[in-house]
């Protein structure tokens, strides 16, 4: 039933919209104390000036405890660019974001003209067919 309603949609329908981005220019440390303590987000984008580099998920850090090397670390040494991504576009069909899924590839940025637009994680696919499942069982 799941693979079926996703063949009807795109990863538009389903993305996540409403997410940080974070400066290319932070430490290791700052950006666990800003971004990684403060939210449940599990992949980052990175920005600079000239748009959106790449993005980052905590498991990209190396296990590092020493204050003073997080703080001379920089997240842009350890970020996934952009062109090296499993990205997604919002008019990606949403099955094939849920195979990538599936393959361990969670969560996943979705680009448009070169930004990061959304992201999408099988939270986010288990959400949208939730909404749906509960639309219909509401207009029968």
């Amino acid at each position: 039933l799941l693979d079926r309603a996703l063949d009807h949609t795109t990863v538009g329908a389903i993305m996540r919209t409403h997410f940080d981005k974070v400066p290319a220019d932070i430490s290791a440390d700052t950006f666990i104390a800003d971004y990684v303590l403060r939210s449940r987000q599990q992949t980052w984008p990175i920005e600079a000036k000239e748009g959106d580099l790449g993005f980052l998920t905590i498991d990209s850090l190396p296990s590092e405890r020493d204050p003073q090397r997080l703080k001379a670390m920089r997240i842009i040494d350890y970020m996934t660019p952009l062109n090296e991504a499993n990205a997604l576009t919002p008019s990606t069909n949403a099955r094939t974001a849920q195979r990538l899924i599936l393959q361990g590839r969670d969560p996943l940025p979705v680009l448009d003209r070169g930004r990061v637009v959304g992201l999408v994680d099988q939270l986010d696919i288990l959400r949208w067919f939730d909404h749906l499942a509960r639309t219909r069982d509401s207009t029968r």
